[in-house]
């Protein structure tokens, strides 16, 4: 909870906002960092980053911030779409050379524990921060994008990153 300046680096951020999120998922507790806002307010580039590695977003830190952790049991990774109501796979491999209206959907269910689940999500298996950095731009590239009066690349859709984390003891 906190206010930051338009002048503060992506680097200021993630240590104060991110970090201690990010460090107590290595310690087994679910952890969540939500953005939101007006088209064009700069969710994207807080998330992923700008063209700069200085910029590197959230989501870039954090993969970079787990992976140089020295506990690291194993790392997976899905990335959702939600886009016109309905849930899509963004690591799908099939989704290159196929228009949106002809992927497979996924379908958010709700288990017996009223835990929801994403029934068609794969879950992707990651040995290195290179691969799990190379399934988050999969997922950039097949994202809807199109032109908005706020901005000429506005995603047009939401978009879940997890990260699954299984680690031998604390953060240190």
């Amino acid at each position: 909870d906190d206010v930051f300046d338009m002048h503060v680096g992506q680097a200021d951020i993630f240590d104060a906002a991110v970090r201690p999120i990010v460090d107590a998922s290595m310690c087994g507790y679910n952890g969540t960092v939500f953005a939101y806002g007006q088209t064009g307010a700069g969710k994207t580039y807080s998330l992923t980053g700008g063209q700069q590695y200085s910029e590197r977003g959230i989501i870039p830190r954090t993969i970079e911030h787990v992976f140089r952790s020295h506990n690291l049991i194993r790392v997976c990774v899905s990335y959702v779409e939600i886009y016109q109501e309905s849930c899509y796979d963004l690591l799908d491999h099939s989704h290159s050379a196929t228009p949106i209206e002809e992927w497979k959907r996924v379908l958010a269910m709700q288990n017996g524990h009223g835990e929801v689940q994403m029934q068609g999500l794969g879950v992707y298996e990651t040995e290195t921060e290179k691969d799990a950095m190379n399934l988050l731009f999969t997922g950039n590239i097949h994202r809807m994008t199109s032109e908005t009066p706020m901005n000429q690349a506005s995603s047009r859709s939401h978009c879940i990153f997890t990260l699954s984390i299984e680690s031998h003891g604390s953060e240190g």
